[in-house]
């Protein structure tokens, strides 16, 4: 009986170590933080990793984005959510996070996508997911973000300092045409440009 129970517990941990990495694309020690959302009538959820480095700045970086099936392309192909994907991060932070005492000398967040992407339809799951083809190019944002408790509740602020993008040859320049899938059946792309701009 206690083999049987420990064999249970053991395949339970076992999945939800599996469902976390495969559901993330975090590794330790980031963390994995999920946003569900819907953009002009499409939902989706984006995950995000985060790392606070030695030097007290936080590094959060998109890392998949999962959306429903039935409207992934419109999102695919609408530049306003790519361009928006740090603000939603940003908002999401600002929400559920308290930061150093206003006012700040220096950036203290970085949030970064990928340049580089690749789509993988599910057809069984009714999603499609967005998944980066790793950090040869990348689009960076850092902000200034406090929170300033002279202000009841306290309020957290934020401002822009810097955006850059860092770019790489080894990703494509060519969307797949979308048009020659299935869309009923389970298939992967190659790895394609979503633009900074």
């Amino acid at each position: 009986m206690k083999k049987t129970i420990f064999l249970v517990i053991a395949v339970l941990v076992f999945s939800f170590s599996l469902s976390q990495n495969l559901n993330a694309q975090c590794d330790p020690p980031w963390e994995v933080y999920s946003i569900n959302g819907n953009w002009k009538g499409c939902d989706y959820t984006i995950y995000y990793c985060v790392l606070t480095d030695a030097s007290g700045i936080t590094h959060s970086k998109v890392a998949k984005i999962k959306a429903d099936i039935f409207c992934a392309e419109d999102i695919l192909n609408d530049q306003d959510f790519w361009a928006s994907l740090s603000d939603i991060v940003l908002y999401h932070m600002l929400d559920n996070a308290e930061f150093s005492p206003c006012p700040l000398n220096s950036y203290n967040l970085v949030i970064s996508r990928a340049e580089c992407w690749k789509v993988h339809n599910k057809p069984h799951d009714t999603i499609c997911e967005f998944l980066t083809c790793g950090e040869i190019g990348e689009c960076i944002k850092g902000y200034k973000v406090c929170t300033d408790y002279l202000q009841i509740p306290p309020q957290n602020i934020w401002e822009l300092v810097f955006t850059q993008a860092t770019t790489s040859e080894m990703c494509s320049e060519t969307w797949p045409d979308f048009s020659q899938y299935d869309w009923t059946q389970e298939w992967e792309t190659f790895c394609f440009i979503i633009s900074c701009d």
